[in-house]
C-alpha cells in the first residue's frame, strides 16, 4: 500500500510539473506572437528595410560573401551583372535590430524559401517564420519555430498548402524539405561584423 501511494504521489507531482510547465510555454508563446506583432506593424509601415544584406559569392561553391547594400535599389542594381541567391532585409527600432527576412532561392528558379527572424530586445531570436515554396509536388510548407532567450527551440508548427491553390493539404515532400538554416541571435547572422558598419 505505501508504494502504491508514493507512486501516485510521484505521477501527482509529475502530472503537476507538466501541468505548469504547458501553462508558462503557453503564456511566452503568447508574449513572442506579441511581440512579432509589433515588430510586423513597425516593418509594415516603411517601404524601405533599414539594413540590405545579400551574400555575393558563387551559388555552389559553399563560400558566403555577405555584402551590405545602401538600399534595395542598390542591391537590384549589383544583381543586374550577377545574381545573389541568397538576400537578407532587415530592421531597427531604436537603434536595435528587431527583424530579419532572408529570402533563398536556386538559379533554376524551382524553389524558393523565405526565413523571418524576430528578435528580443536583449538580441536574441524569438521566433522563426520559415516559408518553403516548390514547383516539386506543388507545394509549400510553413513552418514556425517559438526560442527561448537562450535559443532552445521549445514549440514548433508546421502546415502543408498547395502552391497552386494555397488550400491545407497532406503532407508533401519528405523530411529533408523540413530542414532550414536559421540564427538563434543577432550575434549569429552571418552577416554580423557588417553591422558595425557605418
Amino acid at each position: 500500500m505505501k508504494k502504491y501511494s508514493r507512486l501516485l504521489g510521484v505521477l501527482l507531482t509529475l502530472f503537476t510539473v507538466s501541468v505548469y510547465t504547458q501553462r508558462v510555454k503557453t503564456s511566452e508563446v503568447k508574449q513572442i506572437d506579441s511581440l512579432a506583432k509589433a515588430i510586423e506593424r513597425g516593418t509594415n509601415r516603411r517601404k524601405e528595410p533599414d539594413l540590405v544584406f545579400a551574400d555575393t559569392g558563387e551559388f555552389d561553391e559553399n563560400k558566403p560573401h555577405w555584402q551590405r547594400f545602401g538600399s534595395t535599389k542598390e542591391l537590384d542594381k549589383s544583381r543586374e551583372t550577377k545574381e545573389s541567391y541568397s538576400i537578407a532585409y532587415t530592421w531597427r527600432s531604436k537603434g536595435k535590430l528587431t527583424a530579419s527576412d532572408f529570402s533563398f532561392f536556386s538559379p533554376s528558379g524551382d524553389w524558393t524559401q523565405y526565413v523571418e527572424h524576430y528578435f528580443r530586445a536583449d538580441g536574441s531570436t524569438a521566433l522563426v517564420k520559415a516559408e518553403l515554396r516548390t514547383f516539386m509536388d506543388d507545394c509549400v510548407i510553413k513552418q514556425k519555430y517559438y526560442l527561448d532567450k537562450r535559443g532552445k527551440r521549445f514549440r514548433s508548427t508546421v502546415n502543408y498548402f498547395d502552391l497552386n491553390t494555397n488550400k491545407p493539404k497532406h503532407r508533401c515532400l519528405g523530411a529533408d524539405a523540413l530542414k532550414f538554416d536559421f540564427y538563434k541571435s543577432v550575434r549569429k547572422l552571418p552577416f554580423a561584423q557588417l553591422l558595425k558598419q557605418k
